[in-house]
């Protein structure tokens, strides 16, 4: 799986994304070693310090691990959402991304899941949800519980991993923002019993299958939570002192330390891309570490995309604007090892395009028009013959257009697991007909769009992707 939106690839990114398409390939078989270092050089044809640095960068994103000694070799694991975060935690910070779109996005992805649960529920579902009830603190308590249990328990009950995954990225995304606020303990209190009794009027709609009313009290929970942030920040963007750049690897921990100071300086200093930090020599002296300790951090704060190590006269550690391949390309493989199916990209597809399209159409302004006419152009002038990447075009520069960051992000992801899944039409005449159907149900989208018709581009988007079932069902 090679990034989307960045860079041209270093060869260890090429080798490190070759080693991710076998494992996946493979069932993503955790446990199991799928090569010797002497058995991935000869496979790979690379250098064996192209190797361990492309192996760091699996290791990561917690795709596999090399195992030293006998028997040993590179084992696949079972990534978690914690690179997913960061990954993402690094992009809403260099774009200063708002409470407000936070937010919104919350209430897309977490109303989508919470209706997906409530038409699913089995008793073994209702007793997990009525536990979390009775778990659920009183209001004089005053020990630190996990106020996102329950978003976290409905993002399960989905039973779809992508809305499940962007559920948990955006509840920790939360706690970034929360990190930093003060309350005092009777504030405290007060904002536990507020969620309490939004948590308990959720599961008794729930419960009581009523999904709309479900969906419309969870709405009204993080428009509470959101105001109750805006009441108490200065800041509307997330806080950098708390992104974790978190690895299961305990050889990482000082590169990990020292990474997250450079982000944090970083951000501070405005993001000054360009600007060299220091040499090699400088910062091992700067910050008293070992150039092994150095290194270790260049590599992930080059795989961030927030600064990279260049060679010869003049060069150090450049700061670099961070794009979206990194998040991409982390959240569309925990994505494969969760076993994402069609059926759920159909589901978050859905809920995240009829969200963008609905937004692009309040939001428009002349020059989205213009952007939106010149990609039908474009999409056309493209032709047929990668269908399956450009049909999807549109779709993307829609959701670039909603003013919503992390909405756009998600249905990135989306789309490139939609392109990953879906086989290409089996014959010239088949494409050819897509195409030009395509094409047709493309234009009047935009039509509806530019003419501010938002249910009418509601409906077709819905009847279009309806219409795409069965071409990757």
């Amino acid at each position: 799986m090679s990034p989307a939106g960045r860079q041209p690839a270093k060869l260890a990114e090429l080798v490190a994304s070759g080693i991710e398409s076998d494992i996946i390939e493979r069932g993503w078989p955790v446990g199991q070693v799928i090569g010797s270092e002497a058995e991935l050089l000869d496979r790979y044809a690379v250098s064996r310090g192209v190797l361990r640095e492309a192996v760091r960068l699996v290791e990561h994103k917690q795709v596999a691990r090399m195992r030293r000694g006998r028997g040993g070799g590179l084992v696949v694991t079972a990534p978690d959402e914690g690179p997913a975060v960061d990954a993402v935690a690094v992009y809403v910070r260099y774009a200063d991304v708002t409470l407000s779109e936070l937010f919104e996005a919350r209430k897309i992805v977490e109303g989508a899941a919470t209706e997906l649960a409530s038409a699913a529920l089995t008793e073994t579902d209702i007793a997990e949800l009525r536990a979390g009830q009775e778990s659920d603190p009183a209001p004089s308590a005053t020990a630190d519980q996990d106020p996102h249990e329950l978003h976290r328990m409905i993002g399960r009950l989905s039973a779809n991993p992508a809305l499940d995954l962007f559920s948990i990225v955006l509840t920790l995304l939360t706690a970034l923002y929360v990190g930093s606020v003060r309350v005092s303990p009777a504030g405290r209190r007060q904002g536990r019993q507020a969620s309490t009794a939004d948590h308990t009027a959720i599961v008794d709609a729930l419960l009581g299958g009523n999904a709309q009313l479900a969906v419309h009290r969870m709405h009204r929970h993080l428009d509470g939570l959101e105001e109750f942030l805006r009441r108490r920040r200065a800041s509307q963007s997330v806080d950098s002192e708390l992104l974790g750049f978190r690895t299961r690897d305990a050889r990482s921990k000082r590169g990990e330390d020292l990474a997250r100071t450079v982000f944090r300086e970083v951000a501070q200093r405005g993001w000054p891309v360009g600007e060299v930090l220091g040499s090699e020599t400088d910062l091992v002296e700067r910050y008293g570490v070992s150039r092994a300790v150095l290194r270790e951090a260049a590599r992930l704060l080059e795989f961030h995309q927030i600064a990279s190590m260049r060679r010869g006269p003049g060069g150090g550690l450049v700061v670099t604007e961070p794009g979206l391949g990194a998040i991409v390309d982390t959240m569309t493989l925990c994505l494969e090892y969760r076993g994402i199916e069609p059926r759920h990209l159909y589901e978050a597809r859905v809920a995240l395009e009829l969200a963008t399209v609905e937004m692009t159409t309040v939001r428009l302004d002349e020059h989205g028009a213009g952007a939106l006419h010149a990609g039908l152009r474009q999409e056309r002038a493209d032709g047929d013959a990668d269908l399956n990447e450009v049909g999807h075009d549109v779709h993307l520069l829609i959701g670039s257009l909603s003013g919503n960051r992390l909405l756009d992000l998600f249905l990135r992801i989306v789309v490139q697991l939609s392109a990953n899944h879906t086989p290409p039409p089996r014959t010239r005449r088949s494409r050819a007909s897509m195409a030009a159907e395509v094409h047709r149900t493309h234009d009047l989208i935009v039509e509806a769009i530019v003419a501010g018709d938002a249910a009418l581009a509601r409906h077709r988007t819905q009847r279009h992707l309806a219409a795409l079932v069965p071409w990757y069902a």
